[in-house]
């Protein structure tokens, strides 16, 4: 629908330059999107070997993978240093503060908010053995919160011309709820299950809508779409990395607490079953249905431990940003444009004068 709406509606006049098709492929970052692929590719394909097979961190094809990995990735920072014409990545943008500080902030924030739907729908359905209809009610507050964070975000930004302590407001929000899911077990009273992640879905959204204009405030109008470029890089590897990294961090969790409470003949095809459908746990003997969900809520209990962490890194990194005033019009952007780069030039005299 929202494709279609601007499809439709939104008619964007943009400047006719004398380029041929073949000059506008040639400066797509084909070698930056392709490095930037495998290097993240294979390192969540490592972490996930490790988790689903449960196998060493030393075996060839592990090692391999995040050895791999690592070399991609430094071959996409050489990319896009010295070969891309227009990087997906900027560097000199992530040579300022605020762009790094956003940049790095998104990625977490999203990797929380992304783990969350991931690992919320298991705790539902494996430990508290609800049905998939009212596992995806569950969800609905949180998506319900999404929405409401990031319009409240704006009309509090709009009302005071202010984004840094909303923005430390909500990171901060979203450590205390993530420690309230680290608290459930099988018996949490039933309103925990509907409520303790509202305020996470609130302040990440309010959190990555104040980063983003905080971004928007710092950056040139000529790096504008550079900069929400850069911002959407690092929100959807955020997204992708917090999906695979907390999904093999739980398989390998939960096969080893697995191991502890199913002992004896046949337990390995019964913990086979156990990992990797939930159905299955509510056709076991009692004593094999409570170790299952047992098992399950120690893992996802460590699982939650582990996104409050990457919230409390979202928080740290939000305190570098910088506030800039927000201007309400294009010209009033301008201006402040203006005074930027004379203030700048003023503060190279000002060096100059001293060192003579």
């Amino acid at each position: 629908m929202s494709f279609t709406l601007i499809f439709t509606f939104v008619d964007v006049k943009l400047p006719q330059q004398p380029e041929t098709t073949r000059e506008k492929l040639s400066r797509i970052d084909y070698l930056g999107s392709l490095t930037l692929v495998l290097g993240v590719g294979s390192m969540l394909l490592g972490v996930t070997l490790k988790g689903s097979e449960d196998i060493p961190w030393s075996d060839p094809r592990v090692f391999g993978l995040l050895v791999s990995s690592t070399i991609f990735i430094a071959a996409f920072i050489y990319a896009e240093t010295w070969v891309s014409k227009q990087p997906i990545m900027p560097l000199r943008l992530l040579k300022q503060r605020t762009p790094l500080a956003v940049a790095v902030s998104s990625l977490f924030t999203q990797a929380v908010g992304y783990a969350s739907i991931f690992n919320l729908p298991i705790f539902y359905t494996a430990v508290r053995l609800e049905s998939a209809e009212t596992t995806g009610l569950h969800l609905l507050p949180l998506a319900a919160a999404m929405g409401i964070g990031s319009l409240g975000a704006g009309i509090i930004m709009k009302m005071t011309g202010k984004y840094y302590y909303l923005a430390l407001t909500g990171a901060l929000v979203s450590v205390g709820s993530n420690g309230l899911l680290a608290l459930w077990n099988p018996s949490t009273s039933s309103w925990h299950l509907w409520v303790d992640m509202v305020p996470s879905a609130l302040g990440g959204a309010a959190s990555v809508t104040c980063t983003l204009i905080a971004l928007i405030a710092t950056v040139d109008r000529a790096d504008f779409a550079v900069a929400t470029g850069l911002s959407a890089l690092f929100r959807s590897t955020g997204q992708v990395l917090g999906v695979s990294l907390s999904a093999a961090f739980l398989q390998g969790l939960l096969s080893k607490n697995l191991r502890q409470r199913i002992t004896g003949p046949g337990s390995a095809e019964v913990i086979d079953m156990i990992r990797h459908s939930t159905d299955v746990i509510r056709t076991l003997d009692p004593p094999l249905r409570r170790a299952a969900i047992e098992s399950y809520a120690a893992s996802l209990r460590v699982v939650f431990l582990f996104q409050m962490g990457l919230a409390v890194l979202a928080f740290l990194a939000c305190l570098p940003i910088e506030e800039n005033p927000l201007p309400s019009t294009m010209k009033e952007q301008a201006e402040q444009e203006e005074e930027r780069r004379q203030g700048q030039v003023r503060g190279r005299a000002g060096e100059v004068a001293t060192d003579a």
